[in-house]
């Protein structure tokens, strides 16, 4: 390997007399390699120090983006490079400015050098230097957060506001709501607002985003303010340029109406509709579907179906298209059940059966959805959703068939024809990978402490099953719902479980040195059996 020595005169020979156009980039490359490989970097102090002066910028820039880790190694290097990074501060060249002030903000163990000249430039003529202090504050926060506090920064950032490059405005703000945030974030007033929204038409498009999220900091103090706010911000709700725009203009409405004024949401639904349905056809941006899809999801989280129930008219827009990657098609599937309605659920459960769950990436994703669409609609949208669960575990394929029993276990299948619901269990309860799976066994015991007497010629032997692998499960939780099927189970089938339940009650409750909540459970069963079985099945089976 070539020493760092001969890298560094190499790449100031090259830089003073040019060989070819490529040399540059190749011995920057190696000396790259060498710093990352390298345990032991104190040869590269030297040529480093060497190098940083270079008129060369492709030179200045490669080395100041290794100065940090040299640095973080040796803190003491960087004196060193104190001199060097505060005159390139005030290189009349502003991409030499905009790297060495990004490396000074790294540093700092050098702003006793540095403070005076990072402060100046936020008065630099240059919007791309003023951008770049702006974010280095950021990133001295992170290394020096008191002395960023201590030395004006904030009140730098705060005249920032007032900056003429929009960039460089909005990068304040969410520079001051990072450095502010044990405060509650960056201080957004009445005049503030004012101020930026006579300047809204300036931003560019990700810009304005960010912008009217910072507006959410600020609540109008009279009605009279609130709706001149939304009238000048109307036509950012409707914005069909970028979905980041709509989104931000949406929330902020919400946040307007909603402590005194929610009745106008489902105006605000209706009106950025359209453009909502817009961004999420196969012909928008990946980039803008996924940001619709997020704040679709965020409105679940926050149970605000309306604007899903608005789009049940367009659920094919939730399906996958041949363009969607992985992650856009499980934001669309967890979205899936809150569009579903009794007017869709056929289009929807077979776009789900046939596009989601035998996709070997998706199919998890696509049980869990069938599963919600269940809880949520009626019992007759439910029982096709238990068709599909039929279906797939006719499939045999171990990992669908385990998918398939977790999300069962979780539905209320009382709800269901009995015929139907005993001819799903059928299949569960005589699915060899099933009753043999570590892993089933809880979800397992759950249907058959609930269901077990809907299949009862099968249900006592893969309980019998499972209590003679007890011992096998090390966690507790797995025992106690073998515990509970088996009680269950005999306060069903009496005849077909004593001697289950026998067996189940000694291996909790035998051998103990000292009781656990294994044994206490147990006894406490045992006790209640002894005592009076009616009551145990109104306590344990609630009739």
């Amino acid at each position: 390997m070539i020493s760092p020595e001969n890298i560094a005169s190499n790449l100031i020979k090259e830089s003073r007399n040019p060989r070819s156009p490529g040399e540059i980039s190749i011995l920057l490359q190696q000396l790259h390699e060498a710093v990352q490989v390298s345990s032991d970097v104190d040869s590269f102090i030297g040529p480093i120090m060497k190098l940083l002066p270079n008129n060369n910028f492709e030179i200045k820039r490669s080395v100041y983006s290794l100065l940090p880790r040299i640095c973080s190694i040796h803190p003491d290097s960087a004196l060193l490079a104190a001199n060097t990074i505060v005159k390139d501060c005030m290189d009349p060249n502003p991409y030499v400015k905009c790297v060495a002030l990004s490396a000074a903000c790294s540093l700092p163990q050098i702003l006793e050098h540095t403070n005076s000249v990072l402060l100046q430039l936020f008065d630099d003529d240059n919007p791309k230097v003023r951008h770049s202090i702006v974010l280095g504050s950021g990133k001295l926060f992170r290394k020096a957060p008191d002395f960023v506090k201590e030395m004006g920064y904030v009140d730098r950032l705060y005249e920032c506001v007032r900056d003429s490059d929009p960039v460089v405005v909005t990068s304040s703000l969410l520079t001051l709501d990072v450095i502010l945030a044990s405060e509650g974030g960056v201080v957004v007033n009445r005049n503030m607002v004012n101020y930026l929204m006579g300047r809204l038409p300036e931003f560019p498009d990700m810009q304005l985003a960010d912008i009217l999220q910072v507006f959410r900091k600020y609540t109008p103090a009279s009605e009279e303010e609130l709706f001149r706010e939304m009238s000048i911000l109307d036509p950012y709700l409707t914005c069909s340029t970028n979905a980041a725009v709509t989104v931000s203009c949406i929330n902020l409405f919400l946040f307007l109406v909603e402590k005194d004024f929610s009745h106008l949401t489902s105006d605000i639904i209706k009106r950025s509709l359209p453009v909502l349905r817009e961004f999420l056809k196969s012909s928008a941006s990946k980039l803008y579907v996924k940001i619709i899809l997020d704040f679709l999801i965020s409105m679940i989280h926050q149970k605000k179906y309306d604007w899903l129930n608005a789009l049940s008219e367009c659920s094919d827009l939730f399906f996958p298209q041949e363009k969607d990657d992985y992650k856009i098609i499980r934001k669309k599937i967890s979205i899936l059940p809150y569009v579903c309605d009794e007017e869709n659920y056929k289009t929807v459960l077979e776009a789900l059966k046939e596009k989601y769950c035998l996709n070997m990436n998706t199919y998890k994703d696509a049980i869990m959805c069938a599963s919600l669409i269940a809880k949520r609609c009626s019992v007759n949208v439910g029982h096709e959703c238990l068709k599909i669960f039929h279906t797939l575990l006719e499939l045999k394929s171990e990992v669908i068939s385990d998918s398939v029993l977790n999300v069962l276990h979780t539905l209320d299948l009382l709800r269901y024809d009995r015929s139907n619901v005993s001819h799903l269990l059928h299949k569960v309860f005589t699915n060899a990978y099933l009753i043999h799976n570590v892993n089933a066994v809880p979800a397992m015991a759950v249907l058959l402490g609930d269901y077990g007497e809907f299949v009862d010629n099968h249900s006592a032997h893969v309980l019998e099953s499972l209590v003679q692998d007890f011992e096998v499960h090390e966690d507790e939780r797995t025992k106690l719902l073998i515990l509970m099927a088996s009680v269950k189970m005999f306060l069903k089938m009496p005849a077909k479980c004593q001697h289950i339940l026998g067996e189940v009650f000694e291996k909790c409750m035998s051998g103990k040195k000292e009781p656990d909540d294994l044994f206490n459970k147990a006894r406490r069963y045992y006790l209640l059996l002894q005592h009076d079985v009616e009551l145990a099945k109104k306590i344990l089976l609630g009739c």
